[in-house]
């Protein structure tokens, strides 16, 4: 089964495989199933409720509730709606192109609804690079800290208020797209502190990842298509590659910069 299948596809497909399974379909029953009893079966299920209800007392002490689940990542929340950039800057072609990606995205609801920049991924803490797992897990670290510091005082929440500036690229191959995110800037008030005393920057306390590639994944082809390949796509393109090894040619088009408000937060 893949997300992006919708009601009816889902079902034909499941009577077909079933189908295969002896003593499973049953002996008059011959698949594929006509296209009429796939849309009543699929319009049933739509419309059933339940008729049994069971009613349950409220507890007299609420246990209190468990920590939440560590975070597997820690990244910036955009508040953008990547659709409409889409739509802004993608060419005619590209849109109208029944087998192109970006149809294939919209159809399927692939678009991204909760976009983010990754900062910096549990799976890096594990590097085998000691240099690297260090100041992964000092990123980590200091992301945590920040996180936790909101939530004990939401006067501190500030700090965790960015400005990302999306661009100047928004590339794509037949799997995935990703738009380039080239700038962060924190729009909290500055702390002060001894550096900024002696004139000396004091070090963002959110940033990019010192690559070249910070990116938001606008979408993936299909559920079996990790978002990370948005990453390894923004990758290749910022090395001039015009290929990928899997998405075959990548296309690219610019589309300035986009100013839009992000948050640091755990995310999973």
């Amino acid at each position: 089964m893949k997300a992006e299948w919708e009601q009816g596809e889902a079902l034909g497909r499941a009577i077909e495989a079933l189908s295969k399974i002896e003593g499973v379909f049953p002996v008059d029953a011959q698949a594929p199933l006509p296209k009429s009893k796939v849309d009543e079966a699929v319009a049933f299920a739509k419309s059933w409720t339940t008729t049994i209800r069971k009613e349950t007392a409220p507890a007299a002490a609420q246990k209190p509730r468990a920590k939440a689940t560590a975070a597997r990542y820690y990244g910036i929340a955009a508040d953008v709606d990547l659709a409409n950039i889409v739509e802004a800057h993608l060419p005619a072609a590209a849109k109208s192109d029944p087998d192109g990606l970006w149809p294939a995205l919209v159809k399927a609801l692939r678009v991204e609804r909760k976009p983010h920049v990754t900062l910096v991924h549990r799976n890096e803490l594990e590097h085998a690079d000691e240099a690297v797992r260090a100041v992964k897990t000092a990123l980590w670290d200091r992301y945590d800290a920040l996180v936790e510091a909101a939530v004990k005082n939401p006067a501190a929440g500030a700090r965790l208020d960015v400005e990302l500036t999306l661009g100047p690229r928004l590339v794509w191959d037949s799997r995935a797209m990703a738009v380039e995110v080239s700038g962060l800037v924190s729009t909290a008030p500055s702390p002060s502190s001894a550096a900024a005393a002696d004139g000396a920057p004091a070090r963002p306390e959110v940033e990019l990842p010192d690559h070249k590639s910070a990116h938001i994944t606008v979408g993936t082809r299909s559920s079996d298509i990790r978002p990370v390949e948005g990453k390894f796509l923004m990758q290749a393109a910022a090395q001039g590659a015009t290929t990928t090894k899997d998405g075959g040619e990548i296309y690219e088009v610019r589309i300035g910069e986009i100013k839009v408000p992000g948050r640091l937060a755990g995310l999973s």
